[in-house]
């Protein structure tokens, strides 16, 4: 099996708004707990930390040679 690696473009090629539209409800819901307009913080920082937590594995994880998944028991 070949081993494949992808490198991340630094500059890819974007068009739009799609960052601001990607996070416009988390950024709304926020200001909304700020100003006391919603009374629970739907997504905590522990919440985010476990989010970058499984990102940076995801990090390690492609820098490391492919592994094969399993075959389940019942194939």
């Amino acid at each position: 099996m070949a081993e494949h690696r992808h490198r991340l473009d630094p500059d890819p090629p974007l068009q739009g708004n799609w960052f601001i539209k990607a996070f416009l409800g988390r950024f709304t819901h926020v200001m909304r707990f700020a100003t006391g307009e919603d009374t629970i913080l739907e997504s905590s920082a522990e919440n985010a930390w476990h989010t970058m937590a499984l990102v940076e594995a995801a990090y390690e994880s492609s820098s490391k040679p492919v592994q094969p998944i399993k075959a389940a028991p019942d194939a």
